[in-house]
């Protein structure tokens, strides 16, 4: 598959690991490994997933089936949006169970499936992620935000991050990353010019 390149170079502003098993919240650390499974050590890294309610015109849910969602990314540009819709001092990328802080890429949660989110692109060892889709907003960071304020009304949350909410995807080459790493954006050649042209792509 042929590829344009978005100009904009973003960087990774945080790490994280969803670790706990009853629970949605991170925790951030300066460096982590993402391997093949997804990023090493957390709770939703594997090859394979159960189905749920996102595949049930497809399949019953449980089914094994190849694990689209091994990371999860938000940029910090849409949490600061979400924060101000939902009228909170802070919503912190832990709280939404992030895997990545992405800041300088433009209408991250935007961009389309099959892109590429290329980490050290022009370094030793690059890393390179492929983009599943839009992580839709639900209840959970609702509740795990509400955890931090007295009161978070239902659905809050899930308003404030329609179209803000991040990406998730899978590992395609495995490595390394660390905060600060550049990040550059590859966008698939099938995606319609006015789509494009929201990053300023030239064929």
């Amino acid at each position: 598959m042929k590829y344009f390149t978005v100009a904009q170079l973003g960087h990774l502003a945080g790490l994280y690991l969803s670790q706990h098993p009853a629970g949605l919240e991170s925790t951030a650390y300066p460096a982590i490994e993402l391997d093949h499974t997804g990023p090493v050590g957390d709770k939703h890294a594997s090859m394979v997933a159960k189905s749920d309610a996102r595949q049930v015109q497809f399949y019953k849910r449980g089914t094994p089936i190849r694990n689209n969602r091994q990371w999860s990314a938000v940029s910090v540009e849409e949490l600061a949006t979400i924060q101000t819709q939902m009228a909170y001092p802070e919503v912190r990328p832990e709280w939404v169970g992030a895997n990545l802080l992405v800041s300088g890429i433009p209408h991250f949660t935007q961009l389309p499936p099959m892109s590429l989110l290329v980490i050290r692109p022009d370094g030793p060892g690059k890393v390179v992620l492929v983009v599943h889709d839009e992580n839709l907003p639900c209840v959970g960071p609702n509740k795990a935000i509400q955890a931090h304020y007295d009161f978070v009304p239902a659905q809050t949350f899930m308003k404030a991050g329609m179209g803000r909410r991040g990406l998730v995807g899978w590992v395609e080459k495995a490595g390394p990353v660390a905060v600060g790493d550049p990040v550059q954006v590859l966008l698939p050649r099938f995606v319609a010019p006015e789509i494009l042209a929201r990053w300023a792509v030239l064929p």
